[in-house]
């Protein structure tokens, strides 16, 4: 009984003094610019207006970190994987293997299309899974829905060109940053 009571006030404290899991590397959403820049480690390469950029891994990968800021708060971040590979397969792999590490980290993904094809073609021949990414004919896509973040991991390529990402999205600003994109895209119309 002692010892419950004990937990009990420790808990409290821990709570009162506000030490939680971040939402995201060592950030939380809505912190401001000026944390964020505190807060990060890797290696700030750009620091512009609403988004800044740095250069760091990501499950062996290199990558680009994204932060982004929306009316002066973190609402979001995403890892731009940018690895070059002969063979764009490789693409594909990295894509298995983060969704695996992922997966074991926050449970099976809430939605999963882990191929769209194009071209039939392509899906019944694995050897052309890399031409079919740099054709843009084959897309990979999964989320995981956490309580305070929004996970989405994809591939997807074109002109030659292929990319993965990981996104993270506050799913408390999830509204606003919909609206502000909407917004955005619809100047000038």
């Amino acid at each position: 009984m002692k010892l419950t009571g004990i937990c009990v006030v420790l808990s409290l404290f821990i709570l009162a003094d506000g030490q939680s899991e971040p939402d995201f590397r060592n950030v939380n959403w809505g912190m401001s610019k000026d944390q964020v820049l505190a807060a990060e480690e890797s290696k700030l390469t750009i620091n512009d207006g609403d988004t800044i950029f740095y250069t760091t891994e990501v499950a062996g990968l290199k990558s680009d970190l994204v932060y982004s800021f929306l009316d002066g708060e973190l609402v979001r971040a995403a890892y731009m994987v940018d690895e070059k590979y002969s063979n764009s397969a490789r693409h594909y792999d990295n894509y298995l293997k983060v969704k695996e590490l992922l997966s074991g980290k926050y449970g099976t993904a809430v939605t999963t299309q882990d191929c769209k094809w194009g071209s039939s073609y392509f899906q019944e021949n694995p050897n052309t899974w890399g031409l079919a990414l740099e054709a843009g004919q084959m897309s990979c896509f999964s989320k995981w829905t956490l309580p305070n973040t929004e996970i989405a991991l994809g591939l997807r390529g074109d002109q030659g060109k292929v990319g993965m990402y990981i996104g993270y999205l506050s799913l408390k600003h999830k509204p606003a940053t919909k609206a502000s994109e909407t917004k955005n895209l619809s100047k000038g119309l």
